[in-house]
């Protein structure tokens, strides 16, 4: 299903309303929809913690065990010893690196 189709039916609204919210929603994700995926890039790995719920006390204290430590990648929140999405699965990469 289209996303305009969906916002019709959902918010009860026509065709011209569903298209200049998705016109936005497609304008706001080309701007701001990929930018935790290039924090694991490079060498500064601060930016990982911006990725988990855990502050970097935490996952330091913790010793970076994958069980103590969640995604924020999605609404789930996974642990990331087990990931269910690619964002998780890459978080744990990343973070796997650092122990």
């Amino acid at each position: 299903m289209k996303l305009e189709e969906y916002l019709k039916k959902q918010l009860n609204i026509t065709e011209e309303e569903a298209q200049r919210i998705a016109e936005v929603f497609y304008a706001y994700k080309k701007e701001y929809g990929h930018k935790h995926s290039h924090h694991h890039e490079g060498d500064n790995k601060q930016d990982i913690y911006s990725m988990v719920s855990e502050s970097k006390e935490e996952c330091i204290s913790n010793n970076y065990r994958l069980e103590k430590i969640h995604c924020n990648g999605c609404p789930n929140n996974c642990m990331l010893s087990n990931p269910n999405c690619g964002r998780g699965q890459m978080i744990q990469e990343e973070i796997s690196k650092l122990q």
